[in-house]
């Protein structure tokens, strides 16, 4: 809780975030170097999904007092 992850970046993988439990702050962007939008997803009330385009740089972070769980669905096939 509480903690950055360090910046993601996939070239050829759009991402579908959501958040199974607890509370999770996004920042994403287009560039490395460019402006960060925020984004907070929470597993109560309605539930909400984030797409992360391929090309895209995000991060996140645990906003609940306890750990939180992320779902990500993938458009790529893992050998």
């Amino acid at each position: 809780p509480n903690t950055w992850s360090m910046w993601k970046f996939y070239e050829k993988r759009n991402q579908y975030l959501t958040v199974a439990s607890g509370s999770v702050e996004f920042s994403c962007k287009e560039k490395l170097d460019g402006k960060k939008k925020i984004i907070i997803l929470c597993s109560s009330g309605q539930p909400f999904a984030l797409h992360i385009p391929k090309r895209h740089y995000y991060r996140f972070k645990c906003i609940s007092k306890d750990k939180a769980l992320i779902v990500n669905i993938i458009d790529e096939v893992i050998k």
